[in-house]
């Protein structure tokens, strides 16, 4: 509540936004999802927004291209761990290294292991259980491009 962190008692989930009317619109919402039993170090004990379209919870920093006008793109980077993720393939960086994904528009995952670093990547394509949805929403708003 007004940029401070609050606790629902109850234990639910509440979203509340309100803009200006558009055709189109993103938002980026950050959620610690955890028991409250056994969790002593809270991730959200360290909240900062470094610039416009970023923001730092604890050791993660989240970058995504809100302005539709762009492509669509999420970074979640966390350098002390070792875990770089992004959801277009494109160019990431991670324990000085940076790797592109071969495949435009998939996404690619960098862990830090014992002794390298493991690279994985997924397609660009919807999954089967999202592709009835997804045909639903592209019909419904062809004309809204």
């Amino acid at each position: 509540e007004n940029g401070q962190l609050t606790e629902y008692s109850n234990n639910a989930w509440h979203f509340a936004a309100r803009s200006k009317k558009a055709r189109k619109m993103r938002f980026l919402a950050v959620y610690q999802v955890r028991s409250k039993n056994g969790e002593t170090d809270p991730v959200f004990n360290f909240l900062q927004f470094p610039g416009p379209n970023t923001v730092r919870v604890g050791k993660w920093k989240i970058t995504a291209a809100l302005d539709v006008a762009d492509p669509a793109r999420i970074e979640i980077v966390n350098t002390v761990d070792g875990v770089a993720f992004n959801s277009d393939g494109g160019a990431l960086e991670l324990a000085g290294q940076t790797f592109t994904g071969s495949d435009a528009g998939g996404a690619l995952l960098i862990e830090k292991g014992e002794t390298s670093l493991r690279v994985q990547e997924s397609s660009p394509e919807i999954p089967p259980a999202a592709r009835p949805a997804f045909m639903h929403y592209s019909r419904s708003t062809l004309g809204d491009n």
